[in-house]
């Protein structure tokens, strides 16, 4: 039992002594958004559409260089298209991503970033020349993926440049998974932050 209780204590101080350590603050930018759909060897890609992402990051090390980044963003994804008919067509989806990133700082102030995401939808419209639907009904609560990217800290800001690849199906149509077709969610992001706490 004594030894339980100390080891107890040992993380507990260990987690205390690196929350010390952590820096974290606000972040924002663009999406530039894209969605694919795949089935027996073909597939389609949506024309991308340029969305925005704002959120909060924490950056806490682990070892030599080494660091946790988890994030909790609000994203804007989804793609447009022009229809047979002429129409312009937008899917605009909105989820609440939250990224678990692995981070390596290269230089002191040049970093890559690589890890899981899962996205959680809020929101899912399409618009037929500005007439918009809710379609919410017609996709997963739950997207997942991988992000992998580099930043650069100056001072107090932070910018970079990242790509999401989404491998997840994120359609609930039932003809998706009769044809075991997929539907997936990808994005460049490009980003600003603003470092609020933390050396």
């Amino acid at each position: 039992m004594k030894k339980i209780v100390l080891s107890v204590a040992a993380m507990m101080l260990m987690a205390t002594g690196l929350l010390a350590q952590a820096t974290g603050g606000i972040r924002g930018g663009l999406n530039i958004a894209g969605q694919k759909i795949s089935a027996e060897g073909s597939s389609y890609s949506f024309d991308k559409k340029i969305g925005f992402q704002l959120g909060l990051y924490m950056v806490t090390p682990i070892a030599e260089n080494v660091f946790l980044q988890p994030e909790l963003v609000y994203s804007d994804m989804g793609a447009k298209e022009e229809a047979d008919g002429g129409e312009d067509v937008k899917f605009k989806m909105g989820y609440i991503s939250i990224p678990l990133f692995l981070r390596y700082n290269v230089t002191d102030n040049f970093n890559i970033h690589a890890g899981p995401q899962a996205g959680f939808l809020i929101s899912a419209k399409a618009s037929v020349d500005g007439d918009s639907e809710d379609i919410k009904s017609e996709f997963k609560d739950l997207d997942f993926g991988f992000s992998f990217g580099a930043g650069l800290d100056f001072d107090k800001f932070n910018c970079g440049l990242r790509y999401y690849a989404g491998i997840a199906n994120i359609s609930d149509l039932p003809e998706f998974e009769e044809f075991d077709a997929k539907w997936k969610n990808n994005a460049i992001q490009i980003f600003l932050g603003y470092r609020l706490f933390g050396e």
